[in-house]
């Protein structure tokens, strides 16, 4: 590799520069040897030769001066180059010795600076795409043994059977759960390029997912109860994106609701109006959430306590509700009572929080 410093190329950078000069001293001697002329005189030869001499020399100074100065900094220059593929490799060039150099290296700085914050968060996200997916496919294996286990079952005694294709429909929703978050732990990566905000019927979205789920409800012996106190539940949001997270909220009250040993079950999903904002509340009578878990539910993979005794959670529902509900401008919250239940707000913002997503 050419130096990027080399007097070959540092002369031919400043090609113009030191033509300019030369020029400048011939009109010079030009116009000293006219005023002779016209005092019927001549400059001598020696004379024109010490003043080039003397040009040249305070030239060749000047320009040994610059170079060793700016060849400090290129050589530190090209030690970086050489070291360029190592990725935590910051920019150290101490030797800037011009405004230009200092200049250039603030934005070389930047511009790493801003490469390697892109470059933590896209390795961040894959990690924790591929620590999602081991934990999505050990989850999914639990549904397919318990499947194989009841098939088994249903063979040797027939009377079973009934029971038997219950199971299986239970395993198979789980997995049907399962594979909808990876779909949409997938879009979620491009989420810039799969949203649409429009006006959305809040009433009917949320009816159309209990009734999507009435089989899950009806087997947990859990009862959903649907309160509208809002005059117009149209709100400007994302359809599909929406109903994933009501989907989300309710499964998730179903899981731990369906724990408790209280005779009388019930998952409330209510509708309501602050000021301008339209409100949706979703609150189940279930275990609760230990108050020490409560500030992490919204973390990637986090499980705390239920997740412990369910053996279900993937610690990714609540935190791709939090992260939806962030980039399409909604409030989320969550309050819950270890042993009482626990409830998530949804807030949705006026017209005018759209035009900033």
């Amino acid at each position: 590799m050419e130096s990027l410093m080399g007097m070959k190329n540092y002369l031919m950078d400043r090609f113009l520069f030191i033509s300019a000069y030369w020029f400048q001293v011939l009109i010079v001697l030009v116009i000293i040897q006219l005023d002779f002329l016209h005092s019927h005189h001549s400059l001598r030869k020696e004379n024109v030769a010490y003043i080039l001499f003397l040009c040249l020399f305070i030239f060749t100074i000047c320009i040994l001066i610059d170079y060793t100065i700016k060849k400090k900094f290129f050589i530190k220059a090209e030690k970086f180059l050489e070291n360029s593929n190592k990725q935590e490799h910051t920019v150290i060039l101490e030797d800037a010795g011009t405004r230009e150099q200092r200049e250039f290296l603030r934005i070389l700085q930047k511009v790493q600076s801003t490469y390697l914050t892109s470059l933590r968060k896209n390795e961040k996200k894959q990690q924790e795409y591929l620590q999602f997916m081991n934990l999505w496919i050990h989850q999914m294996k639990t549904p397919a043994f318990v499947i194989s286990l009841v098939l088994d079952k249903a063979r040797k005694k027939e009377s079973a059977a009934e029971d038997a294709l219950e199971s299986i429909r239970q395993e198979n929703e789980r997995i049907l759960q399962g594979l909808d978050l990876v779909l949409h732990v997938a879009r979620y990566n491009e989420f810039e390029k799969d949203y649409k905000i429009e006006y959305v019927q809040l009433e009917s979205s949320v009816r159309k997912m209990i009734n999507e789920n009435k089989r899950t409800f009806i087997s947990s012996a859990i009862f959903p109860v649907f309160e509208v106190t809002a005059e117009n539940s149209v709100v400007q949001t994302d359809k599909k994106w929406l109903e994933f997270i009501i989907n989300q909220l309710l499964h998730n009250a179903i899981k731990y609701t369906k724990l408790t040993q209280k005779e009388k079950k019930h998952i409330i999903f209510s509708i309501s109006m602050k000021a301008e904002n339209t409100i949706l509340t979703i609150s189940d009578n279930g275990i609760g959430i230990p108050q020490k878990d409560i500030k992490r539910v919204f973390d990637p993979f986090f499980t705390g306590e239920n997740g412990r005794v369910t053996h279900e959670a993937t610690g990714m529902g609540l935190f791709l509700t939090k992260q939806i509900c962030d980039r399409l401008g909604h409030g989320v919250q969550i309050t819950s009572t270890e042993g009482q239940g626990t409830t998530v707000t949804i807030l949705f913002g006026n017209e005018h929080t759209y035009f900033n997503i």
